[in-house]
């Protein structure tokens, strides 16, 4: 998501009369005043006295429910056909400030401004950002945001949440490797395709990876294939599966593990991947994306993809 899709949101969101708090990344970024990771969506708060006016807006500009695994009516995530996506937090206090409805945010939470994109924002503050983070076992990018914020406000770290420096190490291969790749195909990337697909669901739940195994092989008869596994001490937290055929290249398959990601693993993955495609003649290199995970086309864009055609398969 850029930040001109979130500014754009902000002042829409302002010039229909409602309050917003921006919370999550997004908010890091503006409190230390620099963009410190990719977010592939806006986390903001609202009083649930504005919620009417909030989903008239959104049906206006044409957002709808996307899925979200803490869906509820104060938490739930809506998107569009540009690939933005909102996660919206819903709050209500009563006339003596006490909290009587939705995610349970302080009062005293809801005090912070910031500069985003050259504009005046409501947020979060620093010292309510840190203990929320602080608060619970962190992800990758957590660990990213805790440790810019301390830099920037004198916060001192907890041990739990102390970035212990970790190294990334690239196992190469071929089909040799191709096994390795199982239990993340298969308990990473296919969830991820069951729990976004909109049509094709239940292909997916009966996919199996010896079935796409022997695709992508019988796709890479009389050509090249590439496997790259990205490893942390001996754990397996990613992969990419390249093939090269008749000058043909194609990224089959990528994935990181949710713990690891906004380390730049996935761009290590792909760049190295694109290197090895086109030292073996590549003049054309394409990938596929499935329908309702758009949230990567972002990504993909960065390295010189766009979508060219869709390709429709009917139902049986």
């Amino acid at each position: 998501m850029e930040l001109s899709d979130v500014i754009e949101i902000i002042k829409g969101l302002s010039d229909a009369g409602v309050t917003v708090w921006v919370d999550g990344g997004w908010c890091v970024d503006a409190l230390v005043g620099r963009a410190l990771r990719e977010h592939n969506d806006l986390d903001i708060a609202i009083n649930r006295q504005d919620e009417k006016a909030l989903q008239d807006w959104l049906e206006l500009q044409g957002y709808t429910d996307r899925p979200s695994p803490d869906k509820s009516a104060w938490n739930y995530v809506v998107g569009n056909d540009k690939r933005c996506l909102i996660d919206i937090h819903v709050f209500e206090f009563d006339d003596e400030g006490n909290h009587i409805y939705g995610v349970a945010y302080p009062r005293e939470s809801l005090s912070g401004h910031a500069m985003l994109g050259g504009i005046k924002i409501n947020c979060i503050p620093p010292d309510w950002v840190f203990r929320f983070k602080t608060g619970y076992a962190p992800a990758e990018k957590d660990i990213i945001d805790i440790h810019a914020l301390a830099e920037k406000y004198g916060y001192e770290i907890p041990n739990t949440h102390q970035n212990e420096g970790v190294v990334i190490t690239y196992v190469t291969g071929s089909v040799d490797l191709l096994d390795e790749i199982e239990e993340m195909w298969s308990e990473g990337l296919r969830q991820h395709h069951i729990e976004k697909s909109v049509h094709f669901k239940e292909f997916f739940k009966e996919y199996t990876f010896a079935e796409r195994k022997q695709k992508i092989l019988k796709h890479t008869e009389g050509g090249k294939l590439l496997v790259i596994v990205a490893m942390y001490n001996d754990e397996k937290i990613g992969y990419c599966v390249s093939s090269c055929n008749k000058l043909i290249g194609e990224i089959d398959s990528l994935y990181v593990s949710s713990n690891y990601r906004n380390r730049g693993i996935a761009r290590e993955l792909t760049e190295k991947s694109l290197d090895w495609l086109i030292e073996n003649g590549c003049q054309s290199i394409e990938l596929d994306v499935a329908v309702g995970n758009e949230e990567v086309l972002p990504f993909y864009e960065k390295f010189g993809f766009y979508p060219r055609l869709y390709k429709l398969v009917r139902k049986t």
